[in-house]
């Protein structure tokens, strides 16, 4: 496709004087890229720059480029196609928004690449051209995804200062792709200002360009300065490990928004912290689902499935922080690989149960994880300390008040007294089993 330019002539003029307000010379302004002739050029009108060419001064002139434009808008010249529906727009904007989650970025590029340019709304352009840019990126297709990513710098100034950081941002990637490293950098520095001057707070958005940015340092050899950005980044990732964690710094940023009067923002950011929050439960009760599963299957000696269905749980749980999930997987765990012979195993599992539980710091789990190592000692030979933490397991669930987990607890442990010749006291807590289980009737 084809570019012209409605260009005024005042283009040179703003150009000289943004470099003297910055009190740039032009050869301070041409650096390694340009040369002063060219500089010279351009400021007398004499030449038209190309938009990356504008697009690179305007990010060394620290302004954007829709105000060196000015009027200089890009109109195509040799689109063909038919116009584009709003509804038609929004749905493929919702499609290739799931297919860029999923990875599918060659379905996105095909299906925006043939309807992007007759869309009419331009919000709903300015989104197209984002996700686009996206997917040509992730394709290695950097010069689609400058274009469209620079037409969205030109339509989000306007219209929506929040989209056109996100676009310098994945524009800053497109740069780098195509080795245009100063750009690059340029770009992630702009949104790092925006991010630093409160127009943008989403720290998932921090995250991502102190990630690129850093990047852009190291592509460059500036590796104190790439280091002071990663270590910026690693700060505020640890607060985003977990949805949880994340659902509070949005809940913060939703605050700070309301105190500044900004209530669509403030609105914005309360709805994703609620959808983290969301997130985060649901991965807890899936994780819980899993380990009753493994739990179930174990109870059938489906000794495979259960380990399986147990590792998946320990691992959802583990990867949303929710340690009382994962001492229950791992307790449960450690009972399949006993069930197996694997006795160093469900020690390890055991052990890793107990360390869960005690950060959850609940009754219930750190019952069974007492009550896990006590089996797995027991079936070690260390008799005396596998009692010990019967003892304190046993303890714990009384504590808790679980009779359905006591009466199991008190029938596995009196089978394994039986086995080691201790009747009578087997026969105590068999009579305990009958006492917990009429008390959960």
């Amino acid at each position: 496709m084809t570019e012209e330019y409605v260009q005024s002539p005042g283009l040179g003029d703003r150009l000289r004087e943004a470099r003297m307000r910055e009190g740039m010379t032009q050869g301070e302004l041409a650096g390694t890229d340009y040369s002063v002739s060219y500089i010279s050029a351009v400021e007398r009108n004499k030449i038209r720059p190309s938009l990356r060419a504008l697009a690179w001064l305007a990010s060394r002139l620290n302004m954007n480029l829709s105000d060196l434009l000015a009027v200089d808008i890009p109109v195509s010249t040799d689109y063909a196609g038919a116009p584009v529906g709003d509804d038609e727009a929004q749905s493929a904007i919702a499609q290739s928004q799931i297919d860029i989650a999923a990875r599918n970025y060659q379905a996105t590029y095909e299906r925006l690449r043939k309807i992007r340019e007759g869309v009419k709304s331009p919000a709903q352009r300015i989104q197209l051209n984002l996700l686009f840019g996206e997917a040509c990126v992730a394709l290695g297709k950097g010069d689609e995804a400058k274009d469209a990513l620079e037409q969205n710098l030109i339509l989000t100034r306007e219209i929506d200062p929040v989209m056109q950081e996100i676009s310098r941002n994945v524009l800053g990637l497109a740069y780098a792709q195509l080795s245009m490293n100063m750009m690059a950098l340029e770009s992630h520095r702009q949104c790092l200002t925006a991010i630093d001057s409160h127009i943008v707070r989403d720290p998932s958005f921090e995250l991502a360009v102190l990630n690129n940015l850093g990047a852009d340092y190291l592509q460059l050899g500036q590796t104190d300065e790439a280091i002071r950005t990663f270590e910026r980044a690693a700060q505020l990732g640890q607060q985003m490990l977990t949805p949880q964690a994340l659902a509070e710094l949005y809940w913060k940023v939703s605050a700070d928004s309301r105190h500044d009067g900004n209530l669509a923002q403030a609105q914005r950011y309360a709805d994703m912290a609620a959808e983290h929050l969301r997130v985060s439960q649901n991965r807890q009760i899936f994780a819980n689902i899993q380990s009753n599963l493994g739990l179930a299957y174990a109870e059938r000696n489906d000794n495979d499935r259960a380990e399986a269905t147990l590792q998946q749980a320990r691992k959802v749980a583990e990867n949303n922080g929710d340690a009382m999930s994962a001492s229950t997987a791992l307790a449960t765990l450690s009972r399949v690989q006993l069930a197996r012979n694997e006795t160093d195993k469900a020690l390890e599992s055991a052990r890793a149960a107990l360390t869960s539980a005690e950060q959850a710091q609940n009754n219930e789990a750190l019952g069974r994880a007492h009550l896990a190592l006590g089996e797995a000692l027991s079936a070690d030979g260390n008799g005396a300390e596998a009692d010990t933490h019967f003892s304190q397991g046993l303890a714990l669930l009384e504590k808790a008040g679980s009779q359905v987990e006591l009466t199991r607890a008190y029938e596995h442990y009196a089978d394994l007294l039986a086995q080691r010749g201790d009747t009578k006291k087997a026969f105590e807590f068999l009579k305990k089993a009958r006492q917990a289980a009429a008390a959960s009737h």
